[in-house]
Formats: structure tokens, C-alpha cells, sequence
């Protein structure tokens, strides 16, 4: 057991207040206690107010939650904080909820940067006595102090009092054992997301909680439980052991039918080369899917999906998909190579683009989403570097490697896919995405394009997400008065955070577009790629 006092023990004193504050309701309580453990404070010592710093917007996250569930919060201290509901399962439900909705935002965080909280939930009953509410606090904080990172633990109390939401699910994981006055307690594990995710997951965040990554002062798991899950947990370390991820060397050779002229650039799902076609003669380029992501079946999919997809939408904006293909353990496919400049990199080398210029692009950008839109696909990572612009001028997207047909059901069990400054409001929550999603992403496109700059900035790809979620940019007509007042208005109605108050539908976005013919005022430059 380290010897460093927990945080959670810090938040319970003074203990005398605390139990007066819950001996005083009389009526049946449930206690939350949660902490985080990553070396960062998400809660501020004197309460939870609205701030600009992390810790800040990451508290408020989670007391937006515990409101939502009728919960109030009754004590911050740095990293840790204390909640209490009348209703069980509500505690239950905020637990489940903040857990998944911090689960989505770290998935695009590094490692370091992480938001992991461990929660602990004890149904205290009613408990009029002062000696019995202290008994409750300290079950609740024993249990929280047991939980590890990402992990919902519960009472066999909590679990009796409370009907679980459908979309949850309990696992008895071992015994609290006895301290003091307190009764043995039963303990539960909450599944909050499905399975297999679950599964990773928790393998993940004890994986770094073993190595030190993320710092969790105070009593160790193994201190409290009297666990017969070790069975479990054994043949899951050798399920996991089972996965075969040697793969061939990153970056890989390619087959000799392709010689590699430079590579052109990486993102998430792998490299991109610009490669020579010795059996046609062709110049094209070649994504070569990351060795993780190969040896990954979800990725696997995702990357298959890429040619599937969009071999579908044929459309002169669209960039041309030739074939898969695989070799030595690697995973691949060859594109149409396009000669120009992303259009993130236009913009900054051009500058705020007048309406003149920028319409053309965002018409395009609309007619080659609507032709996806018509055969039921999204794109969902819409942004500036995944837009070629070519030696013409013409608008061409790529990257279709994460749509996803309409039809598809994206829930918060899912994985939250896109760059935090280009990402809808639905995404970086979890939610359901549709092709207003879409309209979103290209919202923020049209704001950088007319603006010269992006919509949302922060120090952390987090607060970059919460900002999405929560606040608006600043009018396009505010950074340039000279903008039509009519592209501001289509610009800030892409940017509604509920997706019903945005164009329902690229036709109707491309339509408001043309209203007002640009004035031969704006200047007039030629939309020219530099070098051409």
C-alpha cells in the first residue's frame, strides 16, 4: 500500500462537516466519489466555476453530467471530488456517462494527456445517525480508492437499489474487506461500454497504471479486494497474448510492380508515397496502411471500407480509388495521384480567401459531398488537408477511409475518429452522426477559408473538443468586415451545435451560397495553385 495519502482521503476532511452535511438529509442518499490519475487537476480546490484552464472545463464536464442526473456536488479537492444523489441509479447512470463521454474525448489525446477517472458509488441508505453516515463515507471512499483507471465500482448495496440503465451491465469482480466497523461488502465492476472495447480498454489504462504512467496516490487495488476473478484475468492475458502483431517493417517495401519516388505524407491511417506503375506506367500514389492498424480486424475494416466506399461515389471532385492490395504483411492501396497543394496549405499561402475565390472551392466541396451523400455515405473527417487543390483550381477530396454509410448506427460505444479542430459537436460526445455532420465539418472549412484562420484553437487537443461542444467562434465578419454578410450567416448556420438548425442537406448549403453574387469588389484574383 503506498504510503502517500490519497486525494480522496484529502477530500473527506474535515470528515465532521462532511457527515453533518449528509446526517442532515435524512433521506436515502447515494454517495459518488471519483479521482482522476493523471498527474494534471482537473477539480479546483475551491469548487467547480467556469474557468480557462484545463482542469476548469474538465470539471465542469463532469458536474454538467452529475447535474443532468440530479446529483449535487458536495466537495472538490484538486483531483477528486464527492457527489450525492437520491436516486441510486442516477449516480449509476452520471457515472456511466462521464466515463464514456471522457473515453471518446481521450481517444484522440496523446498518452500523456489522457483524462482517466477511477469511480467509486455506495448506496448509504438512510442514515439519520452521525457514526452511520461515517461508516457510508468511508465504504464509498474505500471503494473509489479500490477502483482503477476508466473503472466504475459499485456496492452490493448500490447494485440492489438500483435497476440498471439497459445499456449497462454488473460483474462481481471480488469482496471489500473488513476495516474497522464496516461490514464486508460485495463488489461490482460496471460495463459501461461493449465488451471487447471494454476489454482493451481496461488492458490499456492497467498497462499503463503498472508502468507509471498514470500517477494514482493512495491504497492499491490488491490492498482491498479479496478477488476469485484471477481465473478471468488470466485467460484474458492470454487472449491477449495471442494476437500475432509482427508485421513487417514500418515503412514497408512495396511490391516490385511499384518503385517509390518520395513519400508524400502521413496521417492517422498510414503513409502516403508517390509511387511509379511499372506495369501501366502510370504515376500514382499509395497509402500504405501503419503495422498497428493492419494487424488491428477493426482497422482492417476501416481501411478496407476506404476503397469500398469510395469507388461508390464517382465524381470529378472526388479523388479516384484504383485497388487493394496486400504484401508481406503489409496492407495498401493505390490512388489517383493528384498534382497540387492541400487545401490547408493553400489558404496559408494565399491568405483569407474573398467570396469570389472561396465560393467556387465550397461549391465544389458541396457537389462532391452531395454525390456521397446520395449513395449513403458520410465522409465524417472533412478538413482542410484532406482537400487537394489542383494546377486548375478544382477542389478534389480524399480520404474516404473512416465514412461510413448513413445507415450505419454510430453510438457512444463507438470510436470517435477525426483531428479536435475539425469535429462536430456529436463526435467529440460520442452521439450519433448524420450528414449534418458533414455540414459541420465544411462549416469549419468555409470559416477558415474566408477567415484565414480556424474556427476553434486551444493548448490541448481536449479543450479544443470542449470548445467545439460548448462555444462559437467569432462571426467571419468580425475578422473581415468585408466579407458578405450573407456567406457569414451560411458560415455561423453550418456551425450550430444542434445539428437540427443547420442546412439539413448539402443542396440546401450549396443554394444559399449563390444568393448573392460576389461584388467585383472582393479583387478578383485567380484561384491559381503557387507554380502553376
Amino acid at each position: 500500500m503506498s504510503s502517500q495519502e490519497s486525494r480522496i482521503d484529502l477530500i473527506l476532511k474535515p470528515s465532521a462537516a462532511l457527515s453533518e452535511s449528509l446526517s442532515q438529509q435524512g433521506a436515502p442518499f447515494t454517495l459518488l466519489i471519483m479521482e482522476s490519475v493523471a498527474p494534471a487537476p482537473y477539480f479546483q480546490p475551491a469548487g467547480i466555476q467556469e474557468g480557462r484552464d484545463g482542469g476548469d472545463l474538465q470539471a465542469n464536464l463532469c458536474a454538467e453530467i452529475i447535474g443532468e442526473c440530479k446529483g449535487t456536488i458536495l466537495r472538490t479537492s484538486g483531483d477528486a471530488l464527492i457527489a450525492v444523489f437520491r436516486e441510486t441509479a442516477f449516480a449509476v447512470r452520471a457515472a456511466a456517462k462521464i466515463q464514456r463521454r471522457l473515453s471518446h474525448i481521450s481517444q484522440f489525446l496523446p498518452e500523456e494527456e489522457r483524462v482517466e477517472l477511477r469511480i467509486g458509488i455506495h448506496a448509504g441508505g438512510s442514515r439519520r445517525a452521525r457514526s452511520d453516515v461515517s461508516t457510508a463515507i468511508s465504504v464509498a471512499a474505500r471503494i473509489a480508492k479500490g477502483s482503477g483507471p476508466a473503472q466504475i465500482l459499485i456496492s452490493s448495496s448500490t447494485l440492489a437499489e438500483s435497476v440498471l440503465d439497459k445499456d449497462l451491465r454488473s460483474n462481481w469482480i471480488g469482496k471489500l474487506l473488513e476495516e474497522g466497523n464496516a461490514r464486508p461488502e460485495d463488489l461490482f465492476e460496471i460495463i459501461w461500454t461493449d465488451s471487447s472495447a471494454y476489454r482493451e480498454l481496461r488492458s490499456q489504462v492497467t498497462a499503463s497504471f503498472a508502468q507509471g504512467k498514470l500517477v494514482c496516490p493512495g491504497t492499491e487495488v490488491s490492498d482491498l479486494f479479496e478477488s476469485t476473478a484471477t481465473k478471468a484475468a488470466e485467460d484474458e492475458g492470454r487472449e491477449t497474448a495471442s494476437l500475432d502483431l509482427s508485421l513487417a517493417p514500418w515503412p514497408v517495401t512495396l511490391p516490385q510492380r511499384y518503385e517509390v519516388l518520395q513519400e508524400l505524407g502521413r496521417g492517422g491511417m498510414g503513409v502516403v508515397y508517390k509511387a511509379h506503375d511499372r506495369e501501366t506506367g502510370e504515376i500514382l500514389a499509395v497509402k500504405v496502411l501503419k503495422p498497428d492498424i493492419a494487424g488491428d480486424p477493426a482497422g482492417m475494416e476501416r481501411f478496407k471500407n476506404e476503397l469500398r466506399l469510395a469507388r461508390r461515389v464517382t465524381h470529378k471532385n472526388v479523388c479516384r480509388i484504383y485497388e487493394f492490395n496486400r504484401a508481406g504483411g503489409a496492407a495498401f492501396i493505390t490512388m489517383e495521384l493528384i498534382d497540387g497543394i492541400t487545401l490547408h496549405d493553400f489558404v496559408r499561402q494565399r491568405g483569407r480567401l474573398t467570396a469570389e475565390e472561396g465560393v467556387p472551392i465550397a461549391r465544389q466541396i458541396c457537389a462532391a459531398l452531395r454525390e456521397a451523400h446520395h449513395q449513403g455515405i458520410i465522409h465524417r473527417d472533412l478538413k482542410p488537408s484532406n482537400i487537394m487543390i489542383d494546377r486548375d483550381g478544382n477542389a478534389k477530396i480524399m480520404d474516404f477511409g473512416i465514412a461510413r454509410s448513413l445507415d450505419a448506427s454510430v453510438t457512444v460505444t463507438g470510436m470517435v475518429l477525426g483531428t479536435p479542430a475539425y469535429m462536430a459537436p456529436e463526435q467529440a460526445e460520442g452521439r450519433s452522426v448524420d450528414a449534418r455532420t458533414d455540414i459541420y465539418l465544411l462549416g469549419l472549412i468555409l470559416y477558415e477559408i474566408f477567415t484565414g484562420t480556424v474556427a476553434f484553437s486551444g493548448d490541448t487537443p481536449f479543450l479544443i473538443a470542449l470548445k467545439q461542444m460548448r462555444e462559437f467562434p467569432p462571426t467571419p465578419r468580425q475578422i473581415d468586415p468585408n466579407l458578405p454578410t450573407y456567406l457569414d450567416n451560411v458560415v455561423m448556420r453550418c456551425l450550430q451545435k444542434d445539428a437540427s438548425l443547420r442546412f439539413p442537406s448539402v443542396d440546401e448549403l450549396e443554394a444559399a451560397l449563390v444568393i448573392e453574387p460576389p461584388s467585383a469588389e472582393t479583387g478578383g484574383r485567380k484561384v491559381q495553385v503557387e507554380g502553376s
